[in-house]
């Protein structure tokens, strides 16, 4: 709403100014009126995300028993999880349950699964209705592999030692 006023009537000066009746405001309290619809604006758009998974995007794990997914806010019984194995055929016998004390951690219960690349698909109900979903990848490696380099470690540290050893009594 827009109001012209005319100045200058009954004198020497004349003009014409136009104003809207916020234009009164000083300029803190607009700066304070935007950034409190900024605040209502983000606040109210906020959803459910993905905080945390077990096993992580990109991990490399020996034999998981189970997928966690924890979301910043509660989800239904409708939130979903799939895996999927190398040439995406999806893994069968995965079963999924929202913990029934936080409501914001689903657990897939997974088969065992052999060596290979997978890929975790999820789709989140919130109890507000909004949904989100995602996937990301892992990696299932032999059980062996992890034992192996711990044992390798070891040796190489115990043949300095034993070489520091030689050495130290080598001198006398």
């Amino acid at each position: 709403m827009r109001q012209i006023v005319l100045w200058g009537v009954g004198s020497r000066e004349w003009g014409v100014e136009c104003f809207t009746p916020h234009s009164l405001l000083p300029t803190p309290y607009k700066f304070l009126g935007l950034l409190l619809c900024l605040i209502v604006v983000h606040t109210v758009q906020a959803h459910s995300e993905l905080l945390r998974a077990e096993p992580g995007p990109g991990e490399r794990v020996v034999a998981p028993q189970e997928i966690r997914l924890r979301f910043s806010e509660m989800v239904t019984e409708e939130t979903a999880v799939w895996l999927f194995a190398d040439g995406f055929q999806q893994v069968p016998d995965v079963v999924v349950q929202v913990d029934p004390v936080s409501l914001q951690e689903v657990v897939a219960s997974l088969p065992p699964l052999p060596p290979g690349v997978y890929t975790v698909q999820w789709t989140a109900v919130a109890l507000d209705g909004h949904g989100l979903s995602g996937s990301y990848m892992f990696e299932v490696v032999e059980g062996g592999g992890r034992t192996a380099v711990w044992l390798g470690g070891g040796l190489v540290i115990m043949l300095l030692l034993l070489g520091l050893w030689q050495w130290q009594f080598g001198r006398r």
